[in-house]
């Protein structure tokens, strides 16, 4: 058994092992956040092989104040052999070597299993402590200069399949089915389902987890630099392709990466500039999260 670096071509395998290993799915298990997370200076992604396949995990982070330990995780086939000791030092020898005083470990307390590793190892169970958590939308790992653009062809997303809109908060949520590129769902913005927003409409923040917030086939994403304004979109796949099925008057396009339900997906995006009227009737063009100018709801 050793322990190496986690290259980008691992992100599939760890994603198994994290499966087979019963670890909790999170909205961030994806190839492509495993990917990124490959080649950041700051984050030590660290794997243990043995006979040539990978049989635990662990992600070290160092923020700047303090080193972060995820993801340790051991094949069931390979557990109390050392494999979890092994990547635990290699992780520790990366916040030496970054200057890391105090280390701080996310343990799921429902596998007691886990707990009690990290008691053997010397971490103690800090109870003054409460954990908070906030999906944020997850941006484009490259700033996109032009207009963006949504798929307009293919089968998979050119049809609304009359799923439940997303959550307000942050891009995350409820079921979403596949979201129509070609006017599918709400057709050309003004349109509801059942009393639901349509497409380049503003939805309300989350009530109740799993409650629809757009029309069928749309999803409820964050859009602004501040929480609270929410519009629903639709989700597709190919940048640089115009959406179709908009509001009279606007271009949208796809986008960025958001996390919506099931799976991180690129959304359909309203890009504008200030001297223009590109925007979906109730919205205006501000500035956005990352800086970029968008079409934006008033914040509810």
């Amino acid at each position: 058994m050793h322990v190496r670096n986690g290259t980008p071509e691992d992100a599939e395998a760890v994603l198994a092992l994290w499966k087979a290993a019963d670890a909790t799915p999170s909205l961030t298990d994806s190839a492509d956040e495993l990917r990124r997370i490959a080649v950041r200076p700051e984050v030590a992604f660290l794997v243990a092989v043995v006979d040539g396949a990978i049989a635990g995990s662990i992600i070290a982070g160092f923020d700047g104040w303090r080193g972060n330990i995820y993801r340790l995780a051991t094949h069931p086939d390979h557990r109390r052999r050392g494999v979890a000791r092994a990547l635990l030092s290699k992780a520790e020898e990366a916040f030496n070597a970054w200057g890391v005083r105090r280390i701080t470990a996310l343990v799921e307390k429902e596998h007691p299993k886990a707990v009690g590793f990290w008691r053997a190892v010397g971490y103690l169970d800090d109870t003054r402590i409460a954990r908070y958590v906030r999906t944020l939308p997850a941006v484009m790992f490259a700033v996109l200069i032009a207009a963006l653009g949504c798929s307009s062809g293919g089968t998979t997303n050119d049809a609304a399949t009359g799923g439940a809109g997303g959550s307000g908060m942050g891009a995350s949520g409820g079921t979403t089915g596949s979201a129509g590129t070609s006017g599918g769902g709400t057709g050309g913005g003004g349109g509801t389902s059942g009393g639901l927003p349509g497409f380049g409409q503003a939805c309300a923040p989350i009530a109740q987890q799993g409650d629809p917030q757009c029309a069928a086939g749309l999803v409820c994403v964050s859009v602004g630099a501040e929480q609270g304004r929410n519009l629903c979109t639709k989700t597709c796949t190919t940048a640089d392709a115009p959406c179709t099925g908009g509001p009279a008057g606007s271009a949208p396009t796809c986008g960025r990466i958001y996390q919506v339900s099931p799976a991180n997906s690129r959304v359909c995006e309203f890009f504008c500039d200030t001297g223009a009227t590109n925007c979906p009737p109730g919205t205006s063009c501000l500035v956005d999260y990352a800086g970029m100018m968008t079409c934006q709801p008033p914040i509810r």
